[in-house]
This record gives structure tokens, C-alpha cells and sequence, in this order.
């Protein structure tokens, strides 16, 4: 299943268990000198979605990848920041990464904040976050 695919399919889950969720496509910028659009670094490493739910409150940063594909260096160290970020409103986020081929994690009880990467064989862990009052 290539990114898109993989998008739409937790769009449609998103939306179906109450979230709002919102897609910046990669930032461009227009090359003069080659007369087409190239990627603009200032958006590098932006997560793919970003959702909320009100009921109760909760945020996910969620970077999605196409099976066998990697995260970036930018994509890394965006996710971390936005860790960093939450630890500092005495949240206490966790970063995940959702592997399949990873041991199970999950994020402590009450969790309101998520950061996290996720491959298509995480789909059925997806999906639990999304139903869960928590994201774990």
C-alpha cells in the first residue's frame, strides 16, 4: 500500500471516530532558473496529520509511512520537538513509534498528547488510538 493509500485509509477512520485532522501537503517553492515547483526546506520533517478530538480533549502529531519506507533525519527531529514541547506543559507525551515489528508500547493512562510514526501494518494500533480516550 503505497502513503496515499495509507492516508486516506486513517482519514476515513479519523473522521468516522470523531476527529478533525488536517494534511499540509510539503511545502514548494518555485525555481526561476529550472521553471517548476521544488520542495521548500522550511516545511521538512512536518508531520503528515495532525488531529483532535474534543470528547475528551486530545492531539496526535502522526507521521505515516509506506511499508519498508523510513523517517527522515527532519521528520525525527520535528516528532522530537514536538515531544519536547509537550513536556514542558507538564503533560508528559511519549513518543511512539508505532513498528509492528517493535515490541508493544503504549503511553501512560490518561495520555492527551501524541506523537507518532506509524507504517501500514500498524493499522489495527491506529485504529485502537482513535477509539480510545486516550492516545495510546
Amino acid at each position: 500500500m503505497n502513503e496515499a493509500a495509507f492516508q486516506r485509509r486513517v482519514t476515513d477512520m479519523a473522521t468516522r471516530f470523531g476527529w478533525r485532522w488536517w494534511h499540509v501537503p510539503a511545502p514548494m517553492r518555485w525555481d526561476p532558473k529550472r521553471k517548476t515547483w521544488v520542495p521548500a526546506s522550511q516545511g521538512a520533517g512536518l508531520p503528515d496529520l495532525i488531529l483532535t478530538h474534543d470528547d475528551p480533549p486530545r492531539l496526535v502529531f502522526l507521521e505515516l509511512k509506506r511499508k519498508g519506507g523510513k523517517l527522515t533525519d527532519k521528520q525525527q527531529e520535528f516528532l522530537q520537538a514536538v515531544k519536547r514541547v509537550a513536556e514542558r506543559t507538564w503533560i508528559e507525551p511519549e513518543l511512539v513509534w508505532m513498528d509492528s515489528h517493535a515490541p508493544p508500547h503504549h503511553m501512560g493512562g490518561g495520555q492527551i498528547i501524541g506523537v507518532v510514526a506509524a507504517w501500514p501494518d500498524d493499522e489495527e494500533r491506529i485504529e485502537q488510538m482513535l477509539r480510545s480516550k486516550n492516545v495510546t
